[in-house]
């Protein structure tokens, strides 16, 4: 390498293959819902460390594609590594790159001009409108599901049609259209679930931490019917009731 192109954080250019994207700010022929595609395929510190140096309007690519609470954590990981590694910059944009190819192969995401003919412009206007009213609609539905009867009255049967209406949502206008059913989600569980997903977290790790939020909770409502069953049978036996009470709080007892 020439002393002169040494130390450049430019990702590397296109060679023999056909990837569509060769540079960084290439990212930006991507659509919102690209790029939320390609944020749940990024480890934050690994975003953090790509992101490092790059112009305002690339960030900001990023940035308006996730949650605000994902988007401090990144900002947060960006100022803790400092200062970074230009050879750990080189390969996080790499990485990101080679990812971003991969879901443009497999159809996940485009590459802006690299498919078929594009249409005409007030084609493309209209094609735009038309989806736009579509995502809007899906999320007026998801709104008006909740608002109507609140998840955390609903049985288990009756969850199918909200979870079937957020599905919608994510699926045609993106994860971060959910931020703003978020609010109205009263079931804690669901709420932590969705607020995860939504800050692009692993999978792995929201089922992890999904995971321990059910054993504890499995725990206290198991506590909870053991108490029940205790005070039934102290009732029908006639105990004190301070006796009664000195066997519930052994269920509480650290």
């Amino acid at each position: 390498m020439s002393r002169k192109n040494k130390g450049k954080l430019d990702e590397p250019k296109k060679g023999k293959g056909t990837a569509c994207f060769t540079t960084f700010t290439s990212l930006a022929g991507i659509s919102d819902h690209g790029i939320q595609c390609l944020l749940r395929e990024i480890e934050h510190t690994e975003l953090a460390l790509a992101l490092s140096g790059t112009a305002r309007s690339t960030g900001e690519l990023f940035f308006r594609n996730m949650s605000e609470r994902a988007g401090a954590l990144i900002r947060e990981e960006m100022e803790a590594i400092l200062p970074v590694k230009r050879r750990a910059v080189r390969a996080a944009r790499k990485h990101v790159l080679e990812t971003a190819n991969r879901l443009q192969t497999a159809g996940a995401i485009t590459c802006a001009g690299s498919g078929a003919k594009a249409p005409p412009v007030d084609q493309q206007q209209a094609m735009e409108a038309s989806k736009v009213q579509e995502q809007k609609d899906c999320l007026r539905r998801l709104v008006g599901l909740v608002k109507d009867m609140p998840l955390g009255k609903r049985s288990t049967s009756e969850m199918i049609t909200p979870l079937v209406a957020m599905a919608e949502v994510a699926r045609r206008a993106g994860i971060l259209s959910l931020e703003e059913a978020l609010p109205l989600i009263d079931e804690p569980f669901l709420k932590k679930g969705v607020a995860l997903i939504i800050d692009g977290t692993d999978p792995a790790l929201v089922k992890q931490l999904l995971s321990r939020k059910k054993q504890a909770l499995l725990a206290e409502q198991e506590r909870r019917l053991d108490m029940y069953i205790t005070a039934t049978l102290s009732i029908s036996a006639g105990d004190n009731p301070r006796i009664l009470e000195e066997k519930c709080q052994t269920y509480f007892a650290e």
